[in-house]
């Protein structure tokens, strides 16, 4: 059932990217590279609260271990989520061609 879902999700991909929007990628583009660049925006945006819950959840009283460990866990997570978007440049110019 994954399968036939994977195999009519490119098949889908496929039907949207036709005419102007085959690769090689051109300027009819650069609306979806902008739109990268919110959306990985406004994730690491949200990730700063995340973040800053992971940390501040170690000095407060009468919280559970488990509960410091998974609040830190998802803080580390959109740590590493903030670097690989910043690293690896996931937010840039959208005139990348």
């Amino acid at each position: 059932m994954v399968v036939a879902a994977a195999v009519a999700l490119v098949r889908q991909q496929f039907r949207i990217a036709a005419g102007d929007d085959m690769l090689p990628p051109n300027p009819g583009w650069f609306k979806w590279f902008v739109l990268m660049n919110w959306t990985a925006g406004i994730a690491m945006f949200f990730s700063f609260f995340a973040i800053v819950a992971g940390i501040g959840v170690w000095f407060r009283e009468r919280v559970r271990r488990i509960t410091m460990v998974k609040f830190s866990l998802v803080g580390l997570a959109c740590l590493f989520l903030c670097w690989f978007a910043w690293c690896w440049n996931l937010i840039g110019p959208a005139h990348r061609i």
